[in-house]
Order: structure tokens, then C-alpha cells, then sequence
């Protein structure tokens, strides 16, 4: 099976993530079945929760990864973080 990986920057993002999560693990799970799925996070410096979230979401559920930056780097920064782990 062919895996799609997603990687998705994030930065004070607490009240959108589970959104996020269900709607594309829903797209996977009706339209995509023939795919498996993996999701990156990657929290830039979140203030919010947001990396407590994603702790959460990733001890839930194993296709769910993350990556946390110190501070604030900038979005094109934590997609190429993403992209390069």
C-alpha cells in the first residue's frame, strides 16, 4: 500500500488542528482507502496548546508524528523542517 504523507506547519493552531485531523482521516478513510496515511505536524513555537494537542492526537493515534520548534521560525521553515525529517 502506497503511503501519502502530510506535513502541516502550525502555529498557535489549538482550535483547528481536530478539525484538520478528522476531516482528512475522514477524506482518507471514504475516498482514499487504497492509501495510507501519515500526518507531521510541525508546531512553530505555538503558545496556545497546540503542542499539547498534538501530543495527544500522536499517543492516539501511530500515523500521527510531530515536530516542535523553541520559538517561532516561520511557516515555510517548519514545512521544510517537515519536509526534511
Amino acid at each position: 500500500m502506497k503511503t501519502i504523507e502530510i506535513v502541516v506547519p502550525c502555529y498557535n493552531e489549538s482550535g483547528n488542528i481536530r478539525a484538520l485531523y478528522e476531516g482528512v482521516s475522514s477524506v482518507f478513510k471514504e475516498k482514499l482507502s487504497g492509501y495510507a496515511l501519515k500526518m507531521l505536524f510541525v508546531d512553530d513555537g505555538s503558545r496556545d496548546g497546540t503542542l499539547e494537542l498534538l501530543k495527544n492526537l500522536s499517543e492516539s493515534d501511530d500515523r500521527v508524528s510531530y515536530l516542535s520548534f523553541s520559538r517561532n521560525f516561520g511557516h515555510q521553515l517548519a514545512v521544510k523542517a517537515g519536509l526534511d525529517y
